[in-house]
């Protein structure tokens, strides 16, 4: 799909080229067919005054010839008028050299007469169109065969009862010059437009690439600059694991010599009656205070022995569910709901469920602290085909710019008791599910946090 949007605007750029070409191209050729149709038209309507004009003055001189038969005039005087002024010589005079290629009278058995140069043309009735147009005593036009510039037009007449054939042929030249011309246009035209369109279709594929090209360094900036903070956040994490080791295994000797002199003291020493009350509160403040010192070098040492992930195939509804049912009894002490939107068709996925339930519960923790009485928190389950969303969202107070961007430095907390530790575990677990984990937040409006993890592990797919 991604390939076929690439390739989607170039290829419409170029459809719309080959189709303005195809229409600029179309317009010319219906320009050049009118024209000769006009050219035909005017050619026919010229043969068909030269075919009447001559028509008329066969009839005319037949009529002649019969009148000096009838009056008995000298047979040569008939034969100076007829040579003068007969059908033969009548053609002659029609006769215009470089336009009219033929004139042509003649019966059903031969020429009768012709203009010069005319020694054999087809008989009527060996030609279909002849003898098409001499039976219907029609005028007819056609464009000669194989001779595409020369004219015939045919009309059908009749002298004393006999039916005669009169044939005009003219040399069309404008058309072949019309034709030259458009040639010459039609290249011209062309070689412009299709440069034209060559630039065009060039540059906004051009653009359309940079565009592209754009979009996808972009990304590539924005991937180097994520893999880069992520890069950073490892080394810092790294580096606080290795302090948070010297920290623990320096705090937990001294402390442990403070627990057993706490016992001790319990056990071995008996305040007055006036000082038993406050000894028993002192001593009971300092158990509270060890087994708070000791959470948090516990705290410390899951931070910096990172237990290594057992990608095996698990729900992530169930997952969810078993934490919800976990800290419910924790919000409901706060009067807090918190509500599960299940997801009814969950995709199994490969990951550590019990570093994954570890991750929820910091967060979801976190949203129970930031949350007032009476708020909500609503989790759900987000998938696709490729990534799994752990959704928590809550009502609380928010966070300020500052908080989210240390909001996964190690021993940052805005709680007056955090140590700072949850969202960085939160996060190394997300890392090594090769996942991200996102907070939106707005100040007095509440907090977004989404755990987002691969279905599969790199080079897997479901069923492996």
């Amino acid at each position: 799909m991604k390939k076929i949007k690439q390739y989607f605007i170039p290829a419409l750029i170029i459809i719309m080229a080959v189709a303005l070409a195809v229409t600029m191209f179309s317009t010319l050729i219906y320009q050049y067919k009118r024209s000769r149709e006009d050219l035909v038209e005017l050619s026919s309507q010229q043969a068909g005054i030269v075919l009447h004009t001559v028509i008329v003055g066969i009839q005319t001189t037949s009529g002649i010839r019969k009148r000096l038969h009838n009056e008995n005039i000298e047979t040569n005087t008939v034969i100076k008028v007829l040579k003068e002024y007969g059908t033969g010589a009548l053609i002659q005079k029609f006769e215009k050299p470089g336009s009219i290629y033929y004139i042509v009278c003649q019966d059903e058995k031969q020429i009768i007469a012709a203009t010069k140069g005319v020694k054999e043309l087809n008989s009527i009735w060996s030609d279909i169109f002849l003898s098409d147009a001499f039976s219907k005593e029609e005028m007819s036009h056609r464009i000669l065969p194989g001779k595409k510039y020369h004219f015939e037009t045919v009309c059908p007449f009749r002298i004393n009862g006999k039916k005669y054939l009169l044939r005009v042929c003219f040399k069309i030249e404008s058309i072949r010059t019309l034709e030259i011309h458009l040639i010459r246009r039609l290249t011209l035209q062309g070689s412009v437009f299709v440069f034209i369109i060559i630039i065009l279709v060039l540059y906004f594929i051009n653009i359309h690439s940079n565009r592209l090209l754009a979009r996808e360094h972009d990304k590539m900036m924005a991937e180097v600059e994520r893999i880069q903070q992520q890069l950073r956040q490892q080394e810092r994490t790294a580096a606080m694991s290795q302090l948070a080791v010297g920290i623990a295994h320096e705090i937990r000797n001294p402390l442990n010599a403070i627990q057993i002199l706490t016992q001790r003291m319990e056990r071995e020493i008996e305040p007055g009656e006036a000082y038993k009350q406050k000894f028993t509160q002192f001593t009971r403040i300092i158990r509270e205070e060890i087994k708070r010192l000791n959470e948090i070098i516990k705290q410390f040492n899951d931070f910096s022995l990172a237990k290594q992930p057992k990608f095996k195939e698990c729900n992530p509804v169930n997952i969810t569910k078993d934490i919800v049912l976990l800290e419910s009894g924790v919000a409901q002490q706060k009067n807090i709901r918190i509500k599960f939107i299940e997801n009814k068709n969950p995709v199994s996925i490969k990951a550590d469920s019990y570093l994954l339930k570890q991750a929820l519960v910091n967060v979801i923790k976190n949203a129970i602290e930031a949350t007032p009485g009476h708020g909500e928190i609503i989790i759900s389950v987000s998938q696709n085909n490729k990534q799994t969303d752990f959704i928590v969202e809550d009502n609380g107070a928010g966070m300020t710019e500052d908080e989210l961007e240390k909001a996964f430095d190690l021993y940052f907390s805005t709680k007056d008791h955090g140590t700072g530790l949850g969202l960085a575990i939160t996060r190394r677990i997300i890392d090594q599910h090769n996942g991200e984990i996102i907070i939106q937040s707005r100040e007095a409006k509440g907090t977004i946090v989404t755990i987002r993890i691969p279905n599969r592990r790199k080079n897997e797919s479901i069923g492996n």
